[in-house]
């Protein structure tokens, strides 16, 4: 079964640009054998709340790639809005400033968030920047998609705001990766609490609980030490 994005209940994310002059960008077609499975994606993505119909004057390029199981996806090209988009210097700490906090642990979990970007509602005045077409129709996002240059800048302080200040002690978040430790079943609940009363949905799929090693940000992290994730390691 498929988890589909929550939204987040207590925080929404406004672009800012520099210039509002219409930008249209030219899409390359889609081949037909495509269409039926891109259209599919397009009502999905609009059922979840994530897209919408729109008029907007700022239409994103948009082209065809392809996933894993060879299904068609529909992928925007955002290169010219981002060169007219102020940037947000909110960001998540250093990954070292990370990694001191596991100093001591005994136990963790990780949970992630269904497409994490896409759980952050957009200020409504800012969609139109995010318009592009497919089969004679304009949509734009309801949401914020991770296409934008300020995207992560969009979702690590709603994130925060959820998760308040006083988590700080137990609790690293980067992207759509929440890493707890210590006293651990409080804070799972804790933490499930605080997302889910938010809106916020989680892929329990991808959830690890009370591992005394995981991988987090090309390290691997254990009782004993930090090292670099083998896998991650590559040889010129």
């Amino acid at each position: 079964m498929t988890i589909r994005p929550g939204k987040c209940k207590v925080y929404e994310y406004q672009f800012n640009t520099t210039d509002k002059t219409p930008l249209i960008g030219h899409s390359k077609t889609v081949p037909y054998s495509a269409r039926a499975g891109v259209r599919k994606q397009t009502e999905q993505i609009m059922e979840d709340g994530i897209l919408e119909l729109s008029d907007s004057s700022f239409i994103n390029p948009s082209t065809i790639v392809y996933r894993k199981n060879n299904e068609p996806c529909i992928c925007i090209d955002a290169r010219m809005v981002n060169n007219v988009m102020l940037p947000d210097r909110a960001r998540a700490p250093p990954i070292d400033e990370m990694l001191q906090q596991f100093h001591g642990f005994k136990y963790m979990v990780s949970f992630d968030l269904t497409s994490a970007f896409s759980q952050i509602p957009l200020e409504s005045s800012s969609r139109k920047y995010t318009a592009f077409s497919f089969d004679t129709n304009v949509y734009q996002f309801q949401r914020v998609p991770f296409i934008m240059k300020t995207s992560l800048a969009a979702f690590v302080p709603g994130v925060r705001k959820v998760l308040g200040s006083d988590m700080s002690s137990f609790c690293v978040c980067y992207v759509d990766d929440i890493v707890t430790f210590e006293e651990h079943l409080r804070h799972i609940n804790l933490i499930f609490h605080k997302l889910t009363t938010a809106g916020f949905t989680i892929n329990d799929l991808k959830c690890k609980f009370c591992q005394p090693q995981m991988n987090f940000l090309r390290h691997v992290i254990g009782p004993e030490a930090i090292s670099a994730d083998p896998q991650r390691i590559f040889n010129e």
